[in-house]
């Protein structure tokens, strides 16, 4: 570039010359031309020096990027979510064994491999154990809690009824947000309480009454028919006591709270997967005893999916954060060309550190001695399973106009590296099978057994011409 400049220089001087400018310094006005020239050219030389240069810096930013590994904003371009969920067939999760690399053609009718995020024992081991109990209908998702990564997702239907238990045509009962949430909505009620109104673990309130009831009386909107006892945040949580989350619908957290957190829950609002799922969804309490409804999960209106309620479960593994969930880790072309691959990336980050602190103690609480506390004792006192920490919440209810008992399982385990988020939801028919919060169980061990896992945070892409 210097060379350059330096030609154009001489150039310059030799065209005055032949035309007769003389330089040297005759007259004061002789002087003064001359600087003023050698200054022009001295500026013209700088600024195609930085035009030259900037030019440079783009063309080696053009090259960089075409030659070597796309940044994730341009490989993300190439391949829009909805494409990449037409790469999956319908009943894909409906097998027992999905294949956790396959290949299908793309819209251009291209042949594109996809690396899935799958772990294919942990895959396995979820169906047999579906088959193995035989509910009507079961949904379930694990995924690694730090970076999003789905590990296991499958669908099993018992029964020709399965299918008539909900109105719409449901591809994909993981994502079908149409269950009742039943209790897992006290998550959201008992983070709420923590953030914004300062609760602990250790906060009391009066109850009286039955513990799974939800009547005017328990709640102070009647006179009281049995004497109140004093029962702590922790206890009312882990044995999932309804009058208690009902008060605090009622005298602590307004509607408008109430929305806020569970926005920060995600629930409401769409969020990003690569396959469409449908949003969770809250009401609008009309009344004080809905106020109670809403806050307790004593509803059929509020409802939720397998996979968010994983992600709800996966907080206190994440240090309060939820990340956007994703099983494609990566898609290559036939010419061994990366045409996306994933990151984690967050959703919300709807706890402080006390607030996970807290409601981890909840979760905690409910696999030692609450309502999951059966389905975990022989985990929690076997030796080969030692530091492992386990947390979660039960949650069960009648289907809208059916006596068909739906009943979930979410939470978390963590042990080293290992941070794990399980969703499970059955449906059970006249008579019923084992409990999801058992399954899980069975599934932990399974995932304890196999890590660590290969998530898009391990796995290494493979070498390409696009990458190398």
């Amino acid at each position: 570039m210097a060379d350059l400049n330096n030609n154009y220089f001489l150039i310059y001087l030799t065209r005055l010359k032949n035309n007769g400018f003389s330089f040297r310094p005759s007259s004061t006005v002789n002087l003064f031309t001359a600087v003023s020239v050698l200054a022009a050219i001295a500026l013209a030389g700088i600024l195609l020096a930085v035009s030259n240069g900037s030019l440079e810096k783009n063309l080696f930013e053009k090259t960089t990027t075409t030659d070597c590994a796309p940044e994730k904003s341009n490989i993300r371009s190439r391949l829009d979510l909805p494409e990449i969920a037409s790469l999956f067939e319908a009943d894909f999760f409906f097998q027992a064994t999905p294949p956790a690399i396959f290949s299908a053609r793309d819209r251009d009718n291209s042949s594109v491999t996809i690396y899935t995020t799958l772990e294919p024992s942990i895959q396995n081991r979820m169906i047999r154990l579906f088959k193995r109990y035989r509910p009507v209908l079961a949904a379930g998702v694990i995924m690694d809690a730090r970076s999003g990564a789905v590990l296991a997702m499958g669908n099993y239907t018992g029964k020709a009824e399965a299918h008539e238990l909900f109105p719409e045509k449901i591809s994909d009962y993981c994502l079908y947000a149409g269950f009742p949430a039943a209790s897992l909505i006290k998550i959201v009620t008992a983070a709420a309480v923590i953030e914004k109104k300062g609760f602990t673990s250790a906060k009391t309130l009066p109850v009286s009454g039955r513990y799974h009831t939800l009547y005017k009386h328990q709640l102070g909107l009647k006179r009281l028919r049995y004497r109140p006892e004093p029962v702590s945040l922790e206890k009312a949580f882990s044995k999932s006591i309804n009058p208690f989350f009902g008060k605090l619908g009622i005298q602590y957290l307004s509607p408008e709270e109430f929305e806020e957190i569970a926005e920060l829950f995600l629930f409401n609002i769409p969020f990003d997967f690569d396959l469409p799922v449908s949003p969770s969804t809250t009401f609008s309490p009309k009344s004080e005893f809905e106020k109670a409804e809403l806050a307790s999960g004593f509803n059929t209106r509020t409802t939720i999916s397998p996979l968010h309620a994983a992600l709800i479960a996966s907080i206190p593994a994440n240090g309060g954060k939820i990340m956007r969930p994703y099983i494609v880790d990566r898609v290559v072309s036939e010419e061994n060309k990366i045409l996306y691959t994933a990151s984690p990336e967050d959703l919300s980050h709807p706890l402080s550190r006390n607030g996970v602190q807290n409601l981890s103690k909840l979760m905690k609480a409910t696999t030692r001695y609450g309502t999951a506390g059966k389905s975990f004792y022989a985990i929690r006192h076997s030796r080969r399973y030692k530091g492992l920490n386990i947390g979660g919440k039960t949650g069960a209810i009648n289907l809208p106009n059916r006596q068909r008992r739906c009943e979930w399982f979410a939470g978390f385990a963590e042990k080293g590296d290992m941070h794990l988020a399980i969703a499970l939801v059955f449906v059970h028919g006249k008579f019923r099978t084992v409990k999801p919060s058992l399954m899980a169980a069975e599934l932990i061990k399974t995932c304890v057994k196999e890590q660590p896992f290969k998530t898009a945070t391990t796995k290494q892409p493979a070498r390409t011409a696009a990458s190398s």
